[in-house]
């Protein structure tokens, strides 16, 4: 190995050092890559459990909606017919 060193010229061993430089940030790069993958699969995970809730609590407050209405009509009619009894 010393020999080769010897040889090589001051280009070389540049080079050499570029090259491993850049599989070392290629490396990291994919490394980091993988994991910004992991995080957006996470929150796309929790997104979409926040858009279930959601449209969960819309049917909820349309369900409540309608009872509202329903009673208002009730007691529309129940007003009504004490009003015709007198």
């Amino acid at each position: 190995m010393r020999y080769f060193r010897s040889i090589l010229s001051p280009t070389d061993v540049h080079a050499s050092n570029s090259y491993f430089t850049f599989k070392e940030e290629k490396a990291e790069l994919k490394s980091r890559n993988y994991l910004l993958e992991k995080e957006k699969s996470a929150l796309e995970l929790q997104l979409s459990g926040k858009q279930t809730q959601e449209k969960a609590y819309m049917v909820q407050i349309e369900h409540l909606k309608c009872e509202i209405s329903e009673q208002q009509k009730r007691i529309s009619k129940t007003n009504g017919k004490v009003g015709t009894e007198y």
